[in-house]
């Protein structure tokens, strides 16, 4: 997204399933240029694997545009950063361009009078009717984000050597799910049946988040339902997400230090094989292809499981924007 403080104009050429590597061109109306040098600032998350993506891309940019600096700046992700993009958009402060979710955390900043409007951007007509959705103001229309990296699904990595040694198979429903997990509680030598990362709070959420594509399928309407508040989280069939996570930890499956286990500290374990199942989002195997790419390969994916079989589905986030 790019906010309208300083940047007149902008351009980023993206693919919605590629990482970006492309060329943004800007200009700044105040402050940061001297000799027909500009400069701006590039704002994004503060973990390891993001902040190589942003070093990346500047060094890229300023490549193909040398008369343009760019200063990269980082921020904490989860509800700390949330809350501090509000306050920076509100007090002014916010840097010109910068990466974060798209969907219902984009509406939350109010794209429609604090980002730049880039619907008449050339590549604009290159973009999936989905992803223009999760980008647009709160009237459905204008196009406030270029999508940057890949869609992700919110669901379960799996450490695939593990499965293979207990003879197990991807559950279809909850009670497979269980049963597996089980197994690996009782046969897997002390690998930790289920991984939670709580250090990370968004993390927290995946049983709840990835579940939604299992609600939808037992109710179609129950996304715009919740909407208009005729439906709520304390009742079926969304409460489920609820709890299925008290049920696995009455059971003791997870991981002895998950309240203070960070994301990325998690997908160590899983690639590893201290853990065999992580409910998470699956962007996440980026940090294991740079960290240990030798063993990206071990790591499998499936839905998050339904009680019922017949409702098992995967769900899909759009990718995040710039």
């Amino acid at each position: 997204m790019f906010t309208r403080k300083k940047v007149l104009s902008a351009a980023l050429a993206a693919g919605a399933f590629a990482l970006v590597a492309t060329s943004l061109g800007a200009c700044s109306s105040s402050g940061g240029s001297g000799g027909g040098k500009t400069t701006i600032t590039f704002l994004v998350k503060n973990d390891s694997t993001t902040t190589k993506m942003g070093k990346d891309m500047i060094a890229a940019f300023e490549k193909a545009n040398p008369d343009i600096t760019v200063k990269l700046d980082t921020q904490p992700a989860g509800t700390e950063g949330d809350n501090l993009m509000k306050t920076k958009l509100s007090t002014g402060n916010m840097a010109d361009v910068f990466y974060y979710n798209s969907g219902s955390l984009l509406q939350a900043l109010n794209p429609d009078s604090q980002l730049v409007d880039l619907s008449g951007e050339s590549w604009v007509k290159d973009l999936t009717k989905d992803f223009k959705s999760v980008v647009a103001g709160s009237k459905g229309d204008g196009t406030y984000g270029a999508p940057l990296g890949t869609s992700q699904a919110g669901a379960v990595m799996y450490n695939k050597k593990v499965y293979e040694k207990l003879g197990l198979s991807v559950p279809k429903s909850w009670d497979d799910f269980m049963a597996n997990s089980e197994k690996i509680k009782s046969d897997g030598g002390g690998v930790a049946p289920i991984l939670q990362t709580f250090g990370d709070t968004w993390s927290s959420q995946l049983f709840v988040l990835g579940d939604f594509g299992n609600v939808l399928k037992q109710d179609p309407d129950w996304a715009k339902k919740y909407t208009a508040g005729k439906v709520k989280y304390a009742d079926e069939p969304a409460l489920e997400g609820f709890t299925n996570q008290e049920e696995t930890f009455k059971a003791d499956l997870y991981n002895k230090d998950f309240a203070s286990v960070t994301n990325a500290q998690g997908m160590k374990m899983l690639a590893d094989g201290q853990a065999a199942q992580y409910p998470i989002l699956t962007g996440g195997i980026a940090t294991v292809v740079q960290n240990e790419p030798d063993k990206a390969n071990d790591i499998g994916v499936f839905a998050l499981p339904a009680h019922d079989a017949a409702d098992t589905t995967l769900t899909v986030w759009q990718p995040n924007a710039v």
